[in-house]
């Protein structure tokens, strides 16, 4: 499947910014939130488990619909859900109409996701690793202006409600772009088989067990940052609302230097390693942040290194699904963002629970994840790539 360029990648990347605004707004916003809807950190972890359930169920379709639609049509339905969700985050003034709002952008999410990164890994096989690199740049803009905004907005006397503002109007407009671009005739790979034969084709393809136990613990482990340190500093530091909002921002500055840089070397080195770098890297800057305690200077610059570590991950992890399966990525894709959405919903209602009590150990709970991850990396870096290709059948 080659989808057309031009109007459509651009949109592609519109909406990798939408996700990544998504990605950080409710952490950054949840000391605000305590404050509007009058609900404590446990109960507000629900909102990630709404939206992490939303990614779960659409996820497990998304590649399917992707297959049978093509990716421009979902990419546009995913556009106009986050319109209607951005738009009633903006007005919702109950905890109810939060996790209905947050329930439809979790859905979104996980089209555009999905879509964006099949539309551009195909138009740039049989090497897509920069090119998804690239598109997850995007994502690191808008991961890096959500908590700036929010904690403009709160210096202000406002809440998250610019950030959902940005999200509707990107999906506004991402959706009708793609109104105007024709929809090209989707081409199913004709070896692909329904469920069944995904399940089969999954359980005897080692490598990608091995891959997607690392896209589960690399989502495990980003939780920390994308949604709990905020709170985490704000508590343990005494800093104000606005500052603690600057802590996501931090770690996605260090993911977007990475892949701003790395892009090139995409190309050259052994992916699997350097995620297991990365993991290492991520593991110690960690650790650097929990132990650094009330010193906030101190987390700054551990979410930062905890983001270089992590930066060059996703992008990877994805080229080598398309690298290792060639022509199956409706299934490579599918297992690795099942696993993602899998964590995404485990993760923040754990985290919740054990921040509310424990607010160090929640912290903690992340470097465990990312030593997971690069265990995981490590041992897919030694696992050959012809044996594994041919006795799954590709």
């Amino acid at each position: 499947m080659r989808p057309r360029t031009g109007v459509a990648e651009r949109v592609a990347w519109l909406g990798y910014i939408a996700i990544g605004l998504l990605a950080t707004a409710y952490g950054a916003a949840l000391p605000t939130l305590v404050r509007e809807l009058g609900r404590g950190y446990a109960a507000l972890s629900l909102l990630f488990v709404v939206f992490a359930a939303g990614n779960t169920v659409v996820y497990f379709f998304a590649n399917p619909l992707v297959d049978r639609r093509g990716p421009q049509r979902i990419l546009q339905i995913g556009l106009v859900l986050f319109l209607l969700s951005g738009g009633a985050l903006v007005f919702a003034q109950t905890f109810s109409a939060w996790v209905a709002a947050t329930l439809v952008a979790g859905i979104g999410f996980s089209l555009v996701d999905v879509a964006a990164s099949r539309y551009v890994g195909a138009l740039h096989s049989p090497q897509p690793a920069q090119a998804l690199n690239r598109l997850n740049v995007f994502f690191g803009v808008g991961a890096i202006a959500a908590p700036l905004i929010v904690g403009l907005s709160v210096r202000l006397g406002g809440g998250p409600q610019p950030v959902f503002a940005l999200v509707a109007l990107a999906g506004a407009a991402g959706a009708i772009a793609l109104a105007r671009v024709p929809q090209p005739p989707p081409e199913r790979a004709p070896h692909l088989g329904g469920q069944d034969s995904f399940l089969r084709f999954y359980g005897r393809t080692r490598w990608l067990q091995v891959l997607t136990a690392i896209v589960f613990f690399y989502i495990a482990a980003e939780v920390g940052f994308g949604a709990w340190i905020s709170a985490y500093e704000h508590l343990t530091a005494g800093i104000s609302t606005a500052l603690s909002a600057l802590y996501p921002a931090a770690y996605q500055i260090g993911l977007t230097l990475v892949r701003l840089f790395v892009g090139r070397a995409l190309a050259t080195l052994r992916l699997e390693r350097l995620i297991a770098v990365g993991g290492v890297v991520a593991v110690l800057a960690t650790l650097f942040v929990a132990l650094g305690g009330a010193n906030p200077w101190l987390a700054v610059v551990g979410a930062l290194l905890a983001g270089v570590g992590f930066g060059p991950a996703f992008s990877a992890i994805l080229a080598i699904a398309s690298l290792r399966g060639p022509g199956k990525e409706g299934w490579t894709y599918g297992a690795v963002f099942s696993a993602l959405a899998l964590a995404a919903l485990v993760a923040p209602w754990t985290e919740g629970q054990v921040f509310s009590r424990l607010p160090l150990l929640a912290l903690l709970l992340t470097p465990l994840c990312a030593l997971l991850m690069t265990g995981a990396a490590a041992l897919l870096g030694w696992m050959p790539w012809q044996a594994e290709e041919g006795a799954s059948g590709a």
